[in-house]
């Protein structure tokens, strides 16, 4: 029983570990009056922050790519959030693979494009 419980903490901490934040299982923490025992631990740094510059930076990119003009919009709701250059470069990995799954979708499917394509020739 103790083992299956373990189990389940250790899925639930992964599960937490796997949206970007640090998760532990079995800790002790000091509270005001005395001290609790905690299955899992759940922790974050602002990670609203790093979210909204990451959603805003594929924004602008997509935007981009499909022809927006966005003019200086994304760089200030970017500063907005406090975001800069060392935030974007750590989260460069995430932007450029959502950006390039969004940008993807959004491609006519080959056989769409030849038919197009063979369209054009007849026209």
């Amino acid at each position: 029983m103790a083992n299956d419980w373990q189990n389940y903490q250790n899925e639930v901490a992964d599960f937490f570990k796997s949206l970007g934040l640090s998760a532990g299982t079995d800790l002790t923490l000091q509270g005001v009056r005395t001290s609790h025992d905690v299955d899992v631990v759940v922790r974050s740094q602002h990670i609203g922050f790093v979210r909204e510059t990451e959603a805003e930076a594929i924004a602008f990119i997509v935007g981009k790519a499909v022809g927006l003009e966005t003019g200086s919009a994304s760089a200030d709701y970017i500063h907005l959030y406090h975001g800069n250059a060392s935030l974007l470069i750590e989260s460069l990995e995430v932007i450029q693979k959502t950006s390039a799954v969004i940008l993807a979708a959004l491609e006519p499917s080959l056989p769409e494009a030849m038919a197009d394509a063979e369209l054009a020739q007849v026209a």
